[in-house]
C-alpha cells in the first residue's frame, strides 16, 4: 500500500480533535518497545502507517470538498483530481464529515470503505496522484 506520490483520503464524522487523534494514535508502544497498531489501522487492515506522512485535523462541517481540503499539503493539486473521484460517488454528502484524514506515499487498496468506530463514522474517499 506504500507508493510514492500518492495520496489516500479519508473523511470522517468525529466529535472532537481527541477523539480523531485517539483513533490514529501512531506513537503507541508496548512496554516491550513494539508499536502498536492503532485502530485505524486495525479497522482498515493496514499493516503500518509512518506518521511523518500523515496529516489530519478535525475542520468542523463544509459544503464542498475543496473546504474540507483547504489548507493541507498539495491542496491545489489534489482537491480538483479528488473532487472529479467524487463525482462517481453519489453515496457521499460531504456536510455529514468534519474531519480529514491524508496520507501520504500511500496508496489504499483495501476492501473497507467505511467503518464505524467508537460511533465515530470513517469513509475513504480515494487515492490519487499528488504530484
Amino acid at each position: 500500500m506504500r507508493e510514492e506520490g500518492f495520496v489516500s483520503l479519508w473523511i470522517a464524522k468525529v466529535d472532537d480533535a481527541k477523539q480523531l487523534n485517539d483513533v490514529l494514535n501512531l506513537e503507541d508502544y508496548n512496554d516491550d518497545g513494539d508499536r502498536i497498531a492503532s485502530e485505524f489501522e486495525k479497522c482498515f487492515d493496514i499493516e503500518h502507517i509512518d506518521s511523518d506522512f500523515v496529516e489530519s485535523e478535525v475542520v468542523g462541517s463544509k459544503k464542498r470538498l475543496s473546504e474540507l481540503l483547504s489548507g493541507f499539503s498539495y491542496d491545489n493539486v489534489i482537491t480538483s483530481r479528488f473532487e472529479q473521484g467524487i463525482a462517481q460517488i453519489p453515496d457521499i454528502e460531504i456536510s455529514d464529515f468534519n474531519a480529514v484524514i491524508l496520507l501520504y506515499n500511500f496508496r489504499y487498496d483495501g476492501e473497507k470503505i467505511e467503518v464505524l468506530l467508537n460511533k465515530n463514522v470513517f469513509r475513504f474517499v480515494g487515492y490519487v496522484m499528488y504530484e
